[in-house]
C-alpha cells in the first residue's frame, strides 16, 4: 500500500501465551477495509503455542520469536523488523473495528502528524463497561476540538494519559528518534513513549472508536503499587522539562503529588507505615494538602509504635 508518499503500514501485535485470542486480533487487522502491508507478530517466549496458531494464516502475517522480556521488548523488536514507514500496535487481547487503519492512517496524512490515535471500548466480562475511553478523559474536550495536532499535547500527556496503544499509528522514524520503548519500566511505558513523541513531535486523535480492549479481571485490578510507582518514575524525569510554562509545571507537580499519595495509600495498607511515611511527606512537598501531611503523622506514629514493639519483642528474647 503507497498513500500520499507513505510506503507500507506494519501492524505489530505482540503475544504471550495468547493462542486463542492472537487469531481474533489477527482476523480483525487482516479485515480492514485499509489492509496493512504486513502484521508482525511477536512472540514474546509463549509455552501454549501462540507462535504456531499465527503462522498458520501465513500471506502477510509473520511471526518473530523471541525470549521473554516484556511488553516494551516485544513491540521494539516489532518495530525493528518492520518494514513500512507507518507502525501501528494492536495488544493480542484487543481487536480492531473494520475502518480502524483506514481512520488513523488518513487522519496521519491529512494532518501531516507523527502520531494519530482513536478511541476505544473496554469490555470485561464480555460486557461493555466503558462505551468511550477517551470521553472520561479530562482533556476530552481539547482533543474533539484539534483533531489534527493537540496543542501543547507533551504537557498534557504528563497530567493525564489519553493515548490508546492499541488505537495509534505512528511514523517508525518517528519512534526511533523517541528512542523506541522504555525496557526497563516495568509498566506505564507506553506513557513514557508518547510523552517522549509528544515532545518534539505531532500528534492529533479523534474521537470515533476504532477498537476493543479487552480487560480481564486480574488485568482490571492490576498492580496498582507498580503502576503508581512507574507513574512517579516518569512523571519524575519531565517535572522541571524547560519545555513546560510555570503553569504546566504546576500541574504536573500537583500529578505526581496525586501519585505519592496513591502509592502512599496502598503501603499504608499492605502495612509498610515507614514508606507510606515517605510518600506522603513527598506528597506534601510537591503541593499535596494537608491531609497528606496528617496522615503522615499518623504513618509515624505508627511505625513508632511499631519500631518499639519490635524492640521490645528483642529485649524480651535477650532476657530468656
Amino acid at each position: 500500500m503507497e498513500l500520499c508518499g507513505v510506503s507500507g503500514v506494519s501492524v505489530v501485535i505482540p503475544a504471550y501465551n495468547r493462542r486463542e485470542e492472537v487469531v481474533e486480533a489477527i482476523q480483525s487487522v487482516l479485515g480492514q477495509t485499509l489492509p496493512p502491508d504486513e502484521v508482525l507478530v511477536v512472540d514474546d517466549g509463549s509455552t501454549d503455542g501462540t507462535a504456531d496458531a499465527a503462522e498458520r494464516f501465513g500471506g502477510p502475517v509473520r511471526v518473530v520469536r523471541r525470549r521473554n522480556g516484556g511488553p516494551s521488548a516485544a513491540r521494539n523488536t516489532g518495530i525493528l523488523s518492520a518494514r513500512g514507514d507507518l507502525v501501528a500496535f494492536l495488544d493480542s487481547d484487543d481487536v480492531w473495528k473494520p475502518r480502524c487503519l483506514e481512520i488513523l492512517v488518513n487522519l496521519l496524512e491529512l494532518g501531516n502528524l507523527d502520531l494519530a490515535f482513536g478511541d476505544v471500548e473496554v469490555v470485561q466480562g464480555g460486557k461493555v463497561v466503558t462505551p468511550s475511553f477517551l470521553r472520561e478523559k479530562a482533556f476530552f474536550p481539547v482533543i474533539k476540538a484539534n483533531p489534527q495536532c493537540i496543542p501543547n499535547c507533551f504537557a498534557l500527556l504528563l497530567i493525564e494519559n489519553f493515548i490508546p496503544t492499541s488505537a495509534l499509528v505512528a511514523r517508525r522514524r518517528v519512534l526511533f528518534d523517541a528512542g523506541l520503548f522504555d525496557e526497563s519500566l516495568r509498566s506505564v511505558e507506553d506513557r513514557d513513549m508518547w510523552v517522549r513523541v509528544a515532545r518534539s513531535g505531532r500528534i492529533g486523535g479523534t474521537t470515533e472508536v476504532v477498537a476493543v480492549v479487552r480487560r480481564s479481571a486480574e488485568s482490571a485490578s492490576g498492580d496498582d503499587l507498580l503502576s503508581s510507582e512507574s507513574r512517579i518514575e516518569v512523571l519524575s524525569r519531565y517535572a522541571k522539562d524547560p519545555m513546560l510554562t510555570p503553569l504546566q509545571r504546576s500541574m504536573v507537580r500537583r500529578t505526581l503529588s496525586t501519585c505519592y499519595e496513591d502509592a502512599a495509600y496502598i503501603h499504608r495498607k499492605n502495612g509498610n507505615q515507614k514508606l507510606a511515611l515517605r510518600s506522603y511527606l513527598r506528597s506534601f512537598a510537591l503541593g499535596g494538602d494537608v491531609r497528606s501531611l496528617v496522615c503522615a503523622g499518623m504513618c509515624g506514629v505508627r511505625w513508632l509504635i511499631s519500631g518499639a514493639q519490635s524492640l521490645m519483642r528483642m529485649r524480651a528474647l535477650w532476657k530468656v
